[in-house]
């Protein structure tokens, strides 16, 4: 009767971490993170059940396509790219990089961020790691049903480990320039 009750709560530490989808299921989860409030229920503690339209089958295509044209293509743009036709671009990269750093957000004068600053441009493998990372190429893509707007796949960013970050599909901006195209184009 008094033997303690062991938990075990790595699993539901997890949170709603998907093996399969993890850009779609996180996306699920912020839109009924944001639903909570308004209809009253807790995510993580009303047993709720969730439906959801993915396919799973055409979730599994979709990631195993991407990767592909993603090796693919990533060591084509490695081939063309030069990062010494591109300074400014590599400047930029370098200074967001620096401004992350923990030594850079502790340096508390100028003289102490500008002294920072210096021996990361001069750290070859700092370099080296930011090009590495800024040059690698991302996707994001949606399957649709056309008749009812339902997501199929999705495919947010390279990364399928994903638990928290960025989703290419949904978290980005875009223009979305030839993309009306062959709308306008079966109208006329």
């Amino acid at each position: 009767k008094e033997t303690p009750i062991e938990l075990h709560l790595s699993g539901s530490a997890e949170g709603f971490k998907s093996n399969i989808a993890p850009h779609f299921v996180e996306y699920v989860r912020r839109q009924l993170s944001k639903m909570s409030g308004e209809y009253g229920f807790d995510l993580y503690e009303d047993g709720l059940t969730i439906y959801t339209t993915l396919n799973t089958r055409m979730q599994e295509i979709a990631v195993e396509s991407a990767q592909q044209h993603l090796d693919e293509y990533q060591k084509i743009f490695d081939a063309r790219w030069n990062w010494n036709r591109y300074r400014g671009i590599l400047n930029d990269h370098l200074n967001r990089a620096i401004k992350q750093r923990s030594e850079y957000i502790q340096a508390e004068t100028f003289e102490e961020k500008s002294a920072v600053a210096d021996r990361l441009r001069k750290n070859v493998a700092f370099v080296d790691s930011v090009q590495q990372k800024a040059q690698q190429i991302e996707t994001g893509f949606v399957v649709l049903d056309v008749k009812t707007g339902e997501i199929r796949a999705m495919v947010g960013g390279r990364n399928q480990d994903f638990k928290y970050g960025l989703n290419h599909t949904t978290q980005i901006k875009r223009q979305p320039g030839s993309a009306f195209k062959p709308i306008i184009y079966t109208v006329a």
